[in-house]
C-alpha cells in the first residue's frame, strides 16, 4: 500500500529527523535511513496479526521548507493483509504530524 504524497511545512532535515524518531514509536524497527537520497526502510517483526511488513518511506524536497513524504507499506510474506499495511500507513502518518505540530 503506498499513501498519497504529503507536504509538510517544514525543512528536509527535521521532516527526516522526526520519521526516524517516528517509526520506533510506532512499532516498526528503523533498518536503513540515507539522508542523500531521502530513503528509511524499515520492518516489524511476526505478530499474531502478520508475518510482518516492510516499510519504505521516500522524502524529498523541492522547495526550502517544504518536504514530501510518501510512505510504502507492504507484507513480508503473503497475498492478503486484510487491511494491516493501510492502518501502518495511517498510524506512521498520525504519529509524523502528532511529532511535526501539524493537524489535518
Amino acid at each position: 500500500m503506498q499513501s498519497e504524497p504529503e507536504v509538510f511545512p517544514f525543512d528536509y532535515g527535521i521532516v527526516f529527523a522526526a520519521v526516524g524518531e517516528t517509526l520506533p514509536a510506532v512499532g516498526f524497527r528503523v533498518v536503513s535511513a540515507d539522508p542523500a537520497t531521502g530513503v528509511i526502510h524499515g520492518t516489524t517483526e511476526l505478530s499474531p496479526a502478520s508475518w510482518g511488513e516492510n516499510l519504505t518511506i521516500q522524502l524529498g524536497s523541492a522547495q526550502p521548507a517544504e518536504t514530501t513524504v510518501v510512505i510504502h507499506s507492504n507484507l513480508k510474506f503473503g497475498l492478503v493483509d486484510w487491511g494491516k499495511n493501510k492502518r501502518n500507513v495511517a498510524k506512521i502518518q498520525e504519529e509524523l504530524r502528532r511529532r511535526l505540530g501539524v493537524n489535518r
